[in-house]
């Protein structure tokens, strides 16, 4: 039997379509999205669209948050942690990493701590 292969766009946008039918937000399931048919395409397939199913069960569940914004526990400027909520961990990260990002012109180093991110 032949191998199936899919172009990432089409994956990224049935993944997108298949998060925001479970509630999330159109920008966060793209992210998410694409964070997850990044990950496959990179060879790390245990952090790509397998987890699909996981997330799509744990938004149906309520183990994962569908709307909100991580909360700021501590603020050092050149270090930061928030509180996730148990929003999703991809686009999370993506929010840090562009906060860490504007930081860096003023810091050399920026550090950011998610916890309690799904």
């Amino acid at each position: 039997m032949p191998e199936l292969r899919y172009r990432h766009l089409d994956l990224v946008h049935l993944a997108a379509a298949l998060l925001e039918k479970a509630g999330l937000a159109e920008e966060r399931a793209r992210i998410v999205a694409e964070t997850l048919v990044e990950a496959d395409l990179m060879g790390h397939s245990t952090h790509g669209l397998a987890l699909l199913p996981a997330y799509l069960g744990e938004l149906d569940g309520g183990g994962m948050a569908k709307t909100g914004e991580p909360d700021t526990v501590q603020d050092l400027g050149q270090a930061f942690t928030w509180d996730g909520g148990y929003l999703p961990g991809p686009w999370l990260m993506h929010q840090a990493l562009k906060l860490a990002a504007m930081r860096a012109a003023s810091y050399p180093v920026v550090t950011g701590v998610i916890r309690k991110s799904h």
